[in-house]
């Protein structure tokens, strides 16, 4: 991520050896439009309830070689959390063009009679990471601004009920909101399934 959301520098275990890396996988079982806010929105889940173990540095064989081992003493509840700025994570709204009009949350026989679509990019800041537009029609620029004016007031709703998700999953928050980590979060905060 070069939105500053991943601090590259926490992922270092020993400097020039050994890092943490991370990666999304994502599996579509089932689309029923919205396609790519629903997938960002998996991802900032995912990353909000992602932790990593407990690791002993032991002494190599030679004076500067350094060994990296999983913690066998690791407790359930000793693990780290990932070094994430969840304030600069965004999330993407995606507007469907409709007959000159911009349409949030479209579904698959809406997104079927678009011209275009924008989707904009938002942290919980409220700064627009990312605006990309595709399709066969263009996008008049007064619908580009309405879309981006509408993420920038929605992003930090929607990142803030992400986040009370992964709370629950993590056994933080309150009961009977989501349960089962970064799967059931992504389903709660797309609201049961659309996003």
């Amino acid at each position: 991520m070069t939105s500053g959301a991943l601090d590259l520098r926490r992922l270092c275990i020993v400097p020039r050896r050994f890092a943490w890396h991370v990666a999304i996988d994502v599996v579509v079982l089932e689309a029923g439009g919205s396609l790519v806010d629903a997938l960002v929105l998996a991802a900032v889940a995912a990353l909000g309830n992602a932790r990593v173990p407990r690791l002993r540095l032991l002494a190599g064989e030679a004076a500067d070689d350094v060994d990296v081992e999983i913690d066998d003493d690791n407790a359930a509840g000793e693990e780290t959390p990932l070094p994430i700025d969840a304030d600069a994570l965004p999330i993407a709204l995606t507007f469907t063009q409709i007959g000159g009009l911009n349409v949030v949350d479209a579904t698959l026989e809406e997104e079927a009679c678009a011209t275009s679509r924008v989707i904009v990019a938002v942290n919980k800041r409220s700064e627009v990471c990312c605006v990309i537009s595709d399709g066969e029609g263009g996008v008049p620029p007064p619908a580009l601004h309405a879309a981006a004016e509408v993420a920038v007031k929605l992003a930090p709703a929607l990142l803030d009920h992400v986040a009370a998700a992964v709370s629950v999953a993590d056994g933080e928050g309150e009961e009977g909101t989501a349960t089962g980590g970064a799967g059931a979060v992504a389903a709660s905060a797309a609201g049961g399934g659309r996003a």
